[in-house]
C-alpha cells in the first residue's frame, strides 16, 4: 500500500509525494521549501491512502533492478515517486518523448519506409541502400545533396590497388 502526502507552505507552495508503508518508514513531517527557500517550511497536511497498480508498480522491483546496483539496494536505495524515476531518466540523459513527439517520429518512420520500398521496388536493392546512406550522411553532417554525392564520390576515388597485397616472389 502507498500513502500519498500533500505538503503545503506558508508562501503558497505545496507539493505531492508517495511513500510505500512497508519500505519507507515513517514519511517525513517537514521537507524543505523549494519556492521560498525555508528549511523544513512545507509541512504535512493530507494522507490519502492508494492501492497501486498497473505497469508502473507492478513491475516496481525490475525497474529498480535495472535503476539501481545491488550495492545500492543493499544501501537502501528505492523507488519512492514518478521523481525518482525522472531525476534517474535526467541523472542518465534519457528523456520521455511527448505523443506529439511518438507521433511525429512514427509519421517520418512509415514516411521514410515507403519512400525506401519505392526505390527499391523501382531501382533495386542498391539504389535504395545508397538513399538511406545518403540521407544518414545528410542527417548527420548537415550536408546537402550535392555536397554528400561530392564527398561518395572522393571517398570512392580512393580505390586501394589489389596487387600490392599479394606476397612478394
Amino acid at each position: 500500500m502507498f500513502h500519498a502526502y500533500n505538503y503545503t507552505c506558508s508562501c503558497g507552495a505545496s507539493m505531492e509525494d508517495y511513500f510505500h508503508d512497508t519500505r519507507d518508514g515513517d514519511p517525513p513531517e517537514h521537507f524543505d521549501c523549494p519556492r521560498c527557500g525555508v528549511a523544513g517550511a512545507l509541512s504535512r497536511v493530507r494522507v490519502y491512502a492508494l492501492r497501486p497498480f498497473g505497469p508502473l508498480w507492478s513491475k516496481i522491483d525490475d525497474m529498480e533492478a535495472r535503476m539501481f546496483s545491488a550495492k545500492q539496494r543493499r544501501m537502501g536505495m528505492q523507488i519512492r515517486s514518478n521523481k525518482d524515476i525522472s531525476a534517474w531518466e535526467n541523472e542518465q540523459g534519457l528523456f520521455r518523448p511527448t505523443e506529439t513527439e511518438q507521433r511525429v517520429w512514427s509519421e517520418e518512420s512509415r514516411h521514410d519506409g515507403c519512400i525506401i520500398r519505392k526505390i527499391q521496388r523501382e531501382s533495386g536493392s542498391e539504389a535504395a541502400t545508397d538513399y538511406v546512406d545518403t540521407t544518414e550522411i545528410m542527417d548527420a553532417t548537415g550536408w546537402d545533396k550535392k555536397e554528400t554525392e561530392a564527398w561518395k564520390e572522393r571517398q570512392n576515388a580512393v580505390r586501394i590497388d589489389p596487387s600490392a597485397f599479394e606476397p612478394a616472389p
